[in-house]
């Protein structure tokens, strides 16, 4: 299980950044939120209100430090974890989708395909072939 200082190290664009304390605790709560709530929302403003800030300067610190916005940040981490979820589980794409909060398995499949430019489907069958073709 990934913990938010794993993540919040992985992130960060330059290790070499000075991060105020102010910084580093709304991005470490932002990725807990994450991690709590991704299923529940995928909206910037959402997680903004949580941590009581304005989306804008939620989008200025993910920029500042993960070199890329809120919203494209929320959007890598529920790739990664529907990744995971198709790499590691029998899960059906179905079930994945609703775990991943979409209402519609076809949204997720064309949100999940225009970041990775195949279905979940084709990347669950291309892992199980480069993982398992050896045995």
């Amino acid at each position: 299980m990934e913990t938010v200082e794993n993540i919040y190290h992985s992130d960060m664009k330059n290790d070499d950044i000075c991060v105020n304390l102010y910084d580093k605790d709304l991005l470490e709560k932002f990725i807990l939120c994450l991690l709590k709530d991704i299923k529940y929302s995928r909206s910037v403003k959402y997680y903004a209100e949580i941590l009581a800030v304005s989306t804008k300067k939620l989008n200025y610190i993910t920029k500042k430090y993960f070199g890329k916005t809120a919203k494209v940040y929320i959007e890598e981490r529920i790739i990664e974890n529907s990744k995971k979820l198709l790499s590691d589980t029998p899960y059906t794409v179905k079930q994945i989708s609703y775990s991943m909060g979409f209402t519609d398995p076809t949204n997720f499949n064309k949100f999940f395909k225009k970041h990775t430019y195949i279905t979940p489907l084709m990347f669950r069958q291309q892992f199980i072939k480069e993982h398992f073709n050896h045995i």
